[in-house]
Protein backbone atom coordinates (compact mmCIF):
# COMPACT_ATOMS: atom_id res chain seq x y z
CA UNK A 1 0.00 0.00 0.00
CA UNK A 2 1.21 3.50 -0.78
CA UNK A 3 2.52 5.51 2.12
CA UNK A 4 0.20 8.46 2.88
CA UNK A 5 3.25 10.42 4.04
CA UNK A 6 4.86 10.40 0.62
CA UNK A 7 7.33 13.21 0.20
CA UNK A 8 5.80 15.87 -2.01
CA UNK A 9 8.89 16.16 -4.20
CA UNK A 10 8.59 12.53 -5.31
CA UNK A 11 4.83 12.57 -5.86
CA UNK A 12 3.20 13.46 -9.16
CA UNK A 13 2.39 17.19 -9.23
CA UNK A 14 -0.96 18.13 -7.68
CA UNK A 15 -1.59 14.69 -6.20
CA UNK A 16 -3.54 14.24 -2.99
CA UNK A 17 -2.87 11.20 -0.80
CA UNK A 18 -6.12 9.71 -2.10
CA UNK A 19 -5.04 10.30 -5.72
CA UNK A 20 -1.69 8.68 -5.02
CA UNK A 21 -3.35 5.69 -3.41
CA UNK A 22 -5.62 5.23 -6.45
CA UNK A 23 -2.66 5.57 -8.84
CA UNK A 24 -0.59 3.19 -6.74
CA UNK A 25 -3.39 0.61 -6.61
CA UNK A 26 -3.89 0.90 -10.35
CA UNK A 27 -0.17 0.24 -10.82
CA UNK A 28 -0.28 -2.78 -8.52
CA UNK A 29 -3.23 -4.17 -10.50
CA UNK A 30 -1.67 -3.51 -13.90
CA UNK A 31 -0.67 -6.14 -16.43
CA UNK A 32 2.60 -6.24 -18.28
CA UNK A 33 2.82 -3.65 -21.06
CA UNK A 34 4.18 -6.16 -23.56
CA UNK A 35 4.23 -9.92 -24.02
CA UNK A 36 7.35 -12.06 -23.59
CA UNK A 37 7.50 -12.41 -27.38
CA UNK A 38 7.54 -8.63 -27.85
CA UNK A 39 10.12 -8.36 -25.05
CA UNK A 40 12.42 -10.76 -26.88
CA UNK A 41 11.87 -8.87 -30.14
CA UNK A 42 12.82 -5.58 -28.51
CA UNK A 43 15.95 -7.12 -27.00
CA UNK A 44 16.87 -8.50 -30.44
CA UNK A 45 16.23 -5.07 -31.94
CA UNK A 46 18.99 -3.59 -29.79
CA UNK A 47 21.51 -5.98 -31.33
CA UNK A 48 20.29 -5.77 -34.91
CA UNK A 49 22.46 -3.79 -37.29
CA UNK A 50 19.82 -4.03 -40.01
CA UNK A 51 16.92 -2.85 -37.85
CA UNK A 52 18.65 -0.27 -35.67
CA UNK A 53 22.28 0.58 -36.37
CA UNK A 54 22.15 1.09 -40.15
CA UNK A 55 18.88 3.05 -40.16
CA UNK A 56 20.17 5.16 -37.24
CA UNK A 57 23.35 6.02 -39.15
CA UNK A 58 21.43 6.76 -42.35
CA UNK A 59 18.90 8.90 -40.44
CA UNK A 60 21.77 10.89 -38.94
CA UNK A 61 23.34 11.30 -42.37
CA UNK A 62 20.11 12.46 -44.04
CA UNK A 63 19.31 14.76 -41.12
CA UNK A 64 22.70 16.42 -41.59
CA UNK A 65 22.04 17.17 -45.25
CA UNK A 66 20.84 20.47 -46.64
CA UNK A 67 18.84 21.39 -49.69
CA UNK A 68 21.46 20.30 -52.24
CA UNK A 69 21.05 16.68 -51.15
CA UNK A 70 17.30 16.80 -51.60
CA UNK A 71 17.65 18.75 -54.84
CA UNK A 72 19.74 15.85 -56.13
CA UNK A 73 16.94 13.42 -55.30
CA UNK A 74 14.42 15.72 -56.93
CA UNK A 75 16.44 16.20 -60.10
CA UNK A 76 17.79 12.71 -60.69
CA UNK A 77 15.47 9.70 -61.14
CA UNK A 78 18.32 7.24 -60.47
CA UNK A 79 19.11 8.87 -57.11
CA UNK A 80 15.41 9.04 -56.26
CA UNK A 81 15.06 5.34 -57.07
CA UNK A 82 17.99 4.54 -54.75
CA UNK A 83 16.53 6.70 -51.95
CA UNK A 84 12.94 5.41 -52.22
CA UNK A 85 13.55 2.19 -50.24
CA UNK A 86 15.58 4.18 -47.72
CA UNK A 87 12.56 6.38 -47.13
CA UNK A 88 10.52 3.29 -46.26
CA UNK A 89 13.28 1.95 -44.00
CA UNK A 90 13.46 5.29 -42.17
CA UNK A 91 9.69 5.36 -41.67
CA UNK A 92 9.76 1.81 -40.25
CA UNK A 93 12.70 2.83 -38.05
CA UNK A 94 10.70 5.83 -36.85
CA UNK A 95 7.77 3.59 -35.93
CA UNK A 96 10.07 1.26 -33.96
CA UNK A 97 11.68 4.20 -32.16
CA UNK A 98 8.24 5.62 -31.28
CA UNK A 99 7.35 2.24 -29.75
CA UNK A 100 10.63 2.17 -27.84
CA UNK A 101 10.13 5.76 -26.67
CA UNK A 102 6.56 5.10 -25.54
CA UNK A 103 7.49 1.92 -23.66
CA UNK A 104 10.53 3.57 -22.09
CA UNK A 105 8.47 6.52 -20.89
CA UNK A 106 5.76 4.26 -19.46
CA UNK A 107 8.27 1.95 -17.80
CA UNK A 108 10.01 4.93 -16.17
CA UNK A 109 6.66 6.28 -14.98
CA UNK A 110 5.72 2.92 -13.48
CA UNK A 111 9.00 2.81 -11.57
CA UNK A 112 8.54 6.41 -10.36
CA UNK A 113 4.99 5.67 -9.22
CA UNK A 114 6.05 2.53 -7.40
CA UNK A 115 9.01 4.34 -5.85
CA UNK A 116 7.12 7.42 -4.71
CA UNK A 117 6.26 5.73 -1.43
CA UNK A 118 9.93 6.24 -0.48
CA UNK A 119 10.76 9.84 0.47
CA UNK A 120 14.35 9.26 -0.70
CA UNK A 121 13.34 8.04 -4.16
CA UNK A 122 14.28 11.21 -6.04
CA UNK A 123 17.67 11.28 -4.33
CA UNK A 124 18.24 7.66 -5.29
CA UNK A 125 17.03 8.44 -8.79
CA UNK A 126 19.59 11.21 -9.26
CA UNK A 127 22.46 9.34 -7.64
CA UNK A 128 23.54 6.92 -10.35
CA UNK A 129 26.52 5.63 -8.36
CA UNK A 130 24.57 3.75 -5.69
CA UNK A 131 22.29 0.84 -6.34
CA UNK A 132 22.16 1.52 -10.04
CA UNK A 133 21.53 -1.23 -12.52
CA UNK A 134 23.75 -1.53 -15.53
CA UNK A 135 21.73 -2.81 -18.47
Amino acid sequence: MANANVAQDSAPVGSTPEDLEAIFQSLMDSEAMISQEVHEGLRDLADSADLTVRPWKFMAYVASQGGNFFQGISDDAHTARLMAPMSKILEEFSDRMKLVSDLSSKAALRIRLAGCSHPEFNTWREDSTEGGVEL
